[in-house]
């Protein structure tokens, strides 16, 4: 009898086992999946903010903020499908710093990020129509005129942090449902609104190394300063600052929840990989 349960038992622990790692493999596939879908959608952000503007008689950038947000938002069904995916690797450098979720599956799933963001600026070189591709040469971003190379890598530092901050403080399972969604969103949105002074901005290095690789439009020097190292330090530091200063309840304190905006809800990733 004894011997049956000790053979049940692990029997569960091996089907749990195989659950768990069929999970991590789909989370995976969606962050390369939905980072290349993002990155596809978001070549023509400008072109629909622009006909917006013509039809609306309203400002271009400010309905240019309002499509990104929007389609923030509306990726949060496919999000979901794949357990908490996310296109933004600086969100897996914040949770692991902020102890949440392991290096190993962090690391893969920025690969993933990456490398689906390659994949979707490829797909929109390819199918986007001659007349829809105006603003493609843009979409690498660069320093606006002005701005110093050292001025841009604190920027896109400093914005780095407050997005992880905000998103780590929003996925906490104590904030009421108002904050863990709308928080992550007003900051975007203010991120945006500064940022677009002095570096864009991009806070995304996986979708700004896309682009850059078709169109450059700036040095190498800036891309990895400005574009990679800089949010990934922000990024870092958000996550670290996080930890300990605010002192979140890391045992079970976050949950899969789908009140985060996709794409800054890695809450379910640091939850299910502890």
């Amino acid at each position: 009898m004894d011997a049956k349960k000790k053979r049940t038992a692990g029997e569960r622990r091996k089907q749990l086992k195989e659950k768990e790692e069929n999970a991590k493999l789909l989370l995976v596939f969606g962050d390369f999946l939905v980072t290349g879908i993002w990155v596809c959608l978001s070549s023509t952000f400008g072109e629909a903010a622009e006909a917006l503007a013509s039809i609306s008689g309203l400002g271009e950038f400010a309905l240019t903020v309002t499509v990104i947000v929007s389609a923030i938002m509306m990726m949060g069904p496919m999000c979901d499908m794949f357990g908490g995916a996310m296109f933004n690797p600086i969100h897996n450098a914040a949770f692991v710093c902020a102890g949440r979720g392991t290096l190993t599956l962090n690391v893969v799933r920025m690969v993933a990020q990456i490398g689906g963001a390659l994949g979707g600026s490829y797909l929109a070189v390819t199918i986007t129509p001659e007349w829809l591709k105006d603003r493609f040469h843009t979409l690498p971003g660069g320093l606006k005129p002005g701005v110093a190379l050292g001025v841009g890598v604190g920027v896109e530092m400093l914005l780095g942090m407050v997005l992880n901050m905000v998103v780590l403080y929003a996925s906490d399972a104590q904030r009421s449902k108002f904050v863990a969604y709308w928080s992550p969103v007003f900051a975007t949105v203010l991120l945006i609104v500064t940022g677009s002074y002095f570096t864009g901005p991009s806070m995304n290095p996986a979708v700004a190394f896309s682009w850059y690789h078709h169109y450059q439009g700036h040095s190498w020097l800036e891309q990895i300063a400005v574009y990679w190292l800089a949010p990934f330090a922000g990024a870092m530091l958000g996550g670290l600052l996080y930890r300990l200063l605010l002192k979140p309840a890391e045992a079970a304190a976050v949950k899969p929840a789908r009140r985060l905006p996709p794409g800054l809800k890695a809450a379910a990733a640091g939850a299910k990989e502890e």
